[in-house]
């Protein structure tokens, strides 16, 4: 990620700005949205643990000690992915995060809650997002 930072620098004018964004590696919270309410069934687990998240905070952090970035501004926000059922929720977990671990348990918990739930339900994935604004800096690449 370090020789991407590289080439975006180089890129960017003098003041330029690099937004990038990226899951935090919190464990994305799985349930059920039954109208206002969220009823939990468990967490998302990968199976590299996450480790791409803390990478790229590391290469940022990195670059931005070298001088070639500041960090102006850093926020958290909420991704939210909703599905009709869990068997659609299963196959976007399988399309769009090819090393999601979704325990037998979790899915069964899925298909009970929406079966029970009055007015039904959607399956919800709340992963943490980060988004950073980092201003160019003018040190040389080296």
């Amino acid at each position: 990620m370090v020789h991407a930072l590289e080439l975006i620098w180089k890129m960017l004018k003098r003041n330029g700005v690099l937004i990038e964004t990226h899951p935090s590696g919190a464990k994305p919270s799985i349930g059920v949205r039954s109208g206002e309410k969220i009823l939990p069934c468990g967490i998302l687990e990968e199976t590299d643990d996450f480790i791409e998240y803390f990478q790229a905070e590391e290469a940022l952090a990195n670059v931005a000690s070298r001088g070639w970035f500041r960090l102006e501004r850093r926020d958290d926000f909420h991704f939210i992915v909703l599905a009709d059922t869990p068997d659609e929720f299963v196959k976007f977990l399988n399309e769009n995060y090819s090393d999601a671990i979704l325990k037998p348990e979790v899915y069964e918990k899925l298909v009970t809650r929406i079966e029970v739930e009055e007015h039904g339900g959607q399956v919800e994935m709340d992963e943490l997002g980060r988004i950073s604004r980092y201003m160019r800096g003018e040190e040389a690449l080296g």
